[in-house]
């Protein structure tokens, strides 16, 4: 569809035929400060600015007409290794995580956040990331139903994990998982996959960041290493 808009004065004509995407490209930093200065309420320093165009981040910037309206950036992480999983040596599974995605205000009818956050998503898993994770203000429900919408679940809590204007507040972690990640070899694949959540239990499984939280993981870690050692034991005397 094509929509008229008035700015100040001006009536513009926004054309989603006009659109384009493209990885972002160091040259247009500012214009993606701007982008995410008008669209978050917390500032990013300069260090995300030079991590952004790294070898371990990845970015879509959606353009009208040569005008950045639109961007997305990710990083690719390494899981955390199970007790087990450093015995025997095994690799660390990737995951993406999703650092931004930013619209300019006149673009948010036409589906360029959704069109950023697939794009994205497919270009982490590309990357061999087979869960894909972001961060969300518990207060952002308008957000977090976007987020639902497109296949992610509420898996954690933290508490007081921004620090807003000098008040800290608690987020949401939410969890996109790619089953079989290899079979998926288009963006329009793992499109089919980013559809609302029916299960109410999966989007409730929250587990908030507390000491008992930590007693929890230090448990099962504790009764990895009653299961694993003698195992090791027997085996290295065979």
């Amino acid at each position: 569809k094509k929509m008229v808009k008035s700015v100040g004065k001006k009536s513009t004509t926004i054309n989603p035929a006009n659109f384009t995407f493209r990885p972002i490209d160091p040259s247009e930093v500012d214009a993606i400060k701007q982008l995410n200065d008008d669209s978050f309420p917390l500032t990013y320093g300069a260090d995300f600015y030079e991590e952004i165009f790294s070898e371990e981040c990845v970015g879509v910037a959606c353009l009208d007409q040569g005008k950045l309206v639109g961007c997305a950036t990710g990083r690719i992480e390494n899981e955390e290794r199970s007790f087990g999983a450093m015995l025997t040596g095994q690799k660390p599974k990737k995951r993406g995580y999703i650092m931004t995605i930013c619209v300019n205000s006149d673009y948010r009818e036409f589906g360029v956040g959704s069109d950023l956050l697939k794009k994205l998503c497919f270009s982490l898993q590309q990357r061999e990331c087979a869960t894909i994770y972001l961060n969300v203000l518990t207060t952002n429900e308008k957000a977090i139903k976007f987020y639902k919408n497109r296949g992610f679940t509420m898996t954690r809590f933290h508490d007081s994990f921004y620090k807003i204007k000098s008040t800290y507040q608690d987020a949401y972690e939410m969890t996109f998982l790619i089953p079989d990640s290899q079979a998926i070899t288009t963006e329009a694949d793992l499109a089919q996959l980013m559809i609302p959540v029916q299960s109410e239990i999966a989007i409730e499984l929250i587990g908030k960041d507390s000491s008992t939280g930590s007693l929890i993981s230090f448990s099962i870690l504790f009764v990895s290493v009653l299961i694993t050692l003698p195992l090791l034991l027997f085996l290295k005397s065979q």
